[in-house]
């Protein structure tokens, strides 16, 4: 076994790559093995829930599945109307893919809209989730998430 991985990371190494520029994102089975490779200018936003590891021991896990899916629903709906695409789900993360000449802008945008709705729309609806939380152990604990690009 080891030998054939020591064969393939070789095979990986040697040579040059041929390179080709999808039109869109590519779908993972789309892009080839071997030493091809796709090359596109994107930009990366990652948008996260902060204390996430809390909010799932706080409440039951059905109940943390519910939050995380109701916020997972209304993002990927504004990165998708801001022209991006989610390309994977990291625990509580997602993180999207923008292309063209509006990438960033458009990045931006979806960045400051997810916020909105997760202040605006999410968290209204799960307070009183956390103020029976804080009520019942004493602590602070909210719905809030992070964006990076």
């Amino acid at each position: 076994m080891a030998k054939v991985q020591q064969q393939k990371v070789s095979e990986y190494l040697k040579g040059n790559y041929t390179t080709y520029k999808p039109c869109a994102i590519p779908e993972p089975q789309e892009i080839p093995l071997g030493n091809q490779a796709a090359t596109l200018e994107a930009t990366a936003l990652f948008i996260d829930i902060r204390q996430s590891s809390n909010i799932a021991n706080a409440f039951r896990l059905q109940t943390a599945a519910k939050m995380v899916k109701a916020y997972f629903d209304g993002a990927v709906r504004i990165i998708g109307h801001n022209s991006g695409r989610v390309r994977s789900f990291n625990g509580d993360g997602m993180l999207a893919l923008f292309l063209g000449d509006q990438r960033f802008h458009n990045a931006v945008k979806a960045a400051m809209q997810v916020e909105w709705f997760a202040g605006n729309i999410l968290r209204p609806k799960l307070d009183g989730y956390f103020e029976n939380y804080r009520a019942a152990m004493g602590q602070r604990l909210d719905f809030e998430i992070g964006c990076g690009r």
